[in-house]
């Protein structure tokens, strides 16, 4: 059972109404899209929603984009922050661009993952999610726990402001960073990562950042299909056991 990044990448998209990102490569048939996007605003504003993320442009077909998790401040009215996650099946091999969408001056990150699992994808396939936020000064971000019973791919995004200047972000040693924006005197501030586990594992999607006028976290837990049993399997008592040729139940 392996899950695989065929291909990750980021795109800030600043002053618009949407941002985009396209991918490096073709995509794959077979593979799940994970897509990601943390966005600043400076008047109030409302979540990302299902239909806030789109392919727009590119050979490939894309079906199934589906919000999995989201997180949003309104910063005393002042300025918005907002991140999402979104997974996505491609369903024929060519290229690719997807758009987040906004509204009118807009500071955006769009971020595209492309995986592979060696024993293919489910309707299961969304494991956990995590999602937390805070409008206040508060130097840890993070999602709070989730979790994952075997082999999967914790995929996480972190929106945050100090309304201008340049916030100190920095991730959990453990992931991987896809994405990371500091500068918000030009571009909208955060950082996307992923980690990649091969058993049962509990963990949350944190970040370490500098004085902030809040932050926004959401994050993703996903996994492929589980190999195929053993005939002789039993699960008891939470422990999977194997008969042996005297059929006797053996761990």
């Amino acid at each position: 059972m392996t899950i695989t990044v065929v291909q990750s990448g980021g795109t800030l998209t600043d002053n618009a109404t949407n941002g985009s990102r396209v991918f490096a490569s073709n995509v794959t048939s077979g593979n799940k899209l994970v897509l990601m996007a943390f966005r600043y605003a400076d008047t109030d504003s409302t979540d990302y929603t299902a239909g806030d993320l789109t392919k727009t442009a590119g050979t490939s077909t894309v079906a199934n984009i589906a919000r999995q998790a989201f997180a949003h401040i309104n910063y005393q009215t002042t300025f918005y922050i907002g991140c999402a996650v979104w997974t996505a099946d491609v369903t024929g091999t060519g290229s690719l661009t997807v758009q987040a969408a906004g509204a009118a001056s807009n500071y955006h990150g769009v971020i595209g993952v492309e995986l592979n699992a060696s024993n293919g994808w489910d309707a299961g396939f969304v494991e956990d999610t995590a999602q937390n936020e805070t409008a206040s000064d508060n130097t840890n971000a993070s999602s709070g726990n989730a979790d994952s019973a075997g082999a999967a791919i914790f995929l996480g995004v972190l929106a945050t402001s100090n309304n201008g200047g340049t916030v100190t972000i920095t991730p959990d040693a453990a992931f991987t960073q896809i994405l990371e924006s500091q500068d918000e005197d030009t571009h909208a501030a955060g950082s996307t990562m992923y980690r990649i586990v091969t058993g049962a594992t509990t963990d949350s999607f944190d970040w370490t950042i500098s004085n902030n006028l809040g932050w926004t976290v959401a994050g993703v837990v996903l996994k492929e299909v589980a190999a195929a049993g053993d005939a002789n399997a039993r699960l008891i008592g939470g422990d999977l056991l194997h008969s042996n040729l005297f059929g006797r139940l053996v761990s």
